[in-house]
């Protein structure tokens, strides 16, 4: 083997040493090369997951434009339909796109259900026409089955022979209300305001109720007009603050819904149970008690009655609600136990004839609301003949926070405890009961300054466009009614929203004046 192949064979094994790792001309390794990552393409929806960008109330004679999308990205499928069209309402399939306007006979509330074959979808809305009173050629309502709410609140039609209404007697009616009809009897309720208040009675085997509230057997309603508050909240809340005084108070439960009268709108009432023997009967009371209502300010617990004249009995001032008819023996022996007993007597005695928690929180919420018209008359007092102890309740009171029967202003820095009732008088004298203190103690409890004005809050958004509507109609009725010649007479008429805002001042006045006296 010559030389020149020997080198040709150590290059070829590799033992030449040129090939080693130290070697300086051995050509450097390639770099790792950094590959993109693979996106995966995005995974097309398979569900349309439709949605509605519509309004959902209206008012008959507005039109109605609105659209089905797809919250997916989809294209609303082609065979997409709906169930449930008004007569009139049109639907495109191809843009979603839903238009009508509603005619004037077609107030009611309607369910319209869209269907997406394709994605074996649907989605149900709900869109609320409301009656256009106004309307010069406006049509009543007719199918109340179908109406059964207006601007969030529930819709009650009462059905009457107004001809034979009156405040003596009950005449047959029917009322509508949740999807029922109801066989009843009607009355006029209090007093004559052109917009009027009712009493009705519903049968023994179908009595009223209302699940959504929690509300079932009732045997009478209140439906009271608010004519003469025009925040349409006072009554409400006085209601609401009884029963949060006391946990174990007899109370009426109360909330707002929307009459209609043979077919026509007549506004926004507060629906209130009305006081008889069902209603103790709720809080374990027996029905067949005697319960009496205070019907003018001579229910003051004296033997004077409020002139300050003997009284030709101590039962004046009160009728009879429930028990043995006439017989007011029990009522008299109280007004004469808290008229003239003594001092001690009555220190001793009324906690053993009356629940004393009842008739102190009746003061302390006079005090706070200052219920001109509670502090004698618009009471009910229970009582069982066959042993327990007497018991007060509360009923609705406009005359409050800020306004008397009158609509008149009232300062929140009023004084006034009450202008005639012997009782609160024996209550704030009586050293072991200090009404006084509690009153204090209750501004951060019940009366709890945030608290009320959540709650104002709370009830003006419920009922506000419900009762701008009613200002509509009643409005003009209101200010001329309670307009009176000087030196009386009113100049300072708010509208709703200003009532709603002075209502809430005063309120803050009140708990102001009220902490920094007691």
């Amino acid at each position: 083997m010559n030389k020149r192949a020997y080198v040709f064979l150590l290059l070829g094994t590799g033992l030449a040493g040129c090939g080693s790792e130290d070697s300086p001309n051995k050509p450097p390794a390639n770099p790792p090369v950094e590959r993109p990552p693979v996106e995966t393409p995005p995974e097309e929806p398979s569900n349309c997951e439709p949605t509605w960008d519509g309004p959902h109330s209206l008012l008959e004679g507005e039109p109605l434009s609105a659209t089905i999308r797809c919250a997916t990205g989809l294209a609303l499928p082609a065979d997409t339909s709906v169930e449930g069209l008004p007569t009139g309402a049109t639907f495109d399939p191809e843009s979603g796109s839903l238009s009508w306007t509603p005619t004037l006979d077609q107030a009611a509330v309607y369910e319209l259900v869209f269907k997406l074959p394709t994605q074996n979808e649907t989605l149900t809305e709900r869109v609320a026409v409301t009656d256009n009173w106004e309307a010069p050629d406006n049509v009543p309502v007719v199918d109340f089955l179908k109406y059964p709410e207006e601007h969030g609140l529930p819709v009650l039609n009462l059905e009457v022979d107004v001809g034979q209404l009156s405040a003596a007697a009950y005449v047959p009616a029917t009322v509508t209300y949740g999807g029922h009809a109801y066989a009843t009897q009607a009355q006029y309720r209090g007093k004559s305001y052109p917009k009027k208040s009712f009493n009705v009675q519903f049968g023994a085997e179908d009595k009223f109720s209302d699940p959504g509230r929690e509300i079932a057997g009732i045997r009478s309603v209140a439906l009271i007009s608010s004519f003469d508050d025009n925040s349409y909240i006072r009554s409400r809340l006085v209601f609401e603050l009884w029963r949060r005084l006391d946990e174990e108070h007899v109370f009426v439960r109360s909330y707002n819904a929307v009459l209609y009268l043979n077919g026509v709108y007549q506004g926004l009432y507060l629906l209130a149970e009305e006081v008889d023997g069902g209603l103790v009967g709720r809080f374990g009371l027996r029905e067949d008690g005697n319960l009496y209502r205070a019907i003018d300010q001579n229910a003051n617990f004296s033997a004077l009655d409020r002139f300050a004249v003997p009284k030709p009995s101590l039962s004046l001032g009160y009728e009879k609600l429930a028990g043995e008819p006439g017989a007011f023996d029990d009522l008299e022996e109280f007004v004469s136990f808290v008229s003239t007993s003594t001092p001690e007597a009555f220190g001793a005695g009324f906690a053993e004839l009356a629940r004393q928690r009842d008739y102190e929180n009746w003061w302390l919420l006079v005090m706070f609301t200052l219920a001109g018209d509670s502090d004698e008359k618009n009471t009910l007092h229970y009582h069982d003949p066959q042993g327990g102890l007497w018991r007060v309740f509360c009923a609705d009171s406009n005359w409050s926070f800020g306004q008397n029967g009158k609509t008149l202003r009232e300062l929140p820095t009023e004084p006034r405890i009450s202008t005639h009732n012997l009782l609160f008088k024996r209550l704030l004298d009586e050293p072991a009961v200090n009404l006084r203190q509690r009153l204090k103690d209750e501004l951060r409890k019940s009366f709890d300054l945030a608290t009320v004005l959540a709650l104002v809050d709370e009830y003006e958004a419920e009922i506000k466009d419900a009762a701008m509507r009613d200002e509509k109609k009643w409005g003009a009725e209101y200010t001329t009614h309670f307009t009176a010649p000087p030196p009386a007479g009113r100049v300072d008429f708010l509208d709703h929203e200003g009532e709603a805002a002075y209502l809430r001042s005063w309120i803050e006045g009140r708990w102001n004046y009220l902490d920094e006296r007691f």
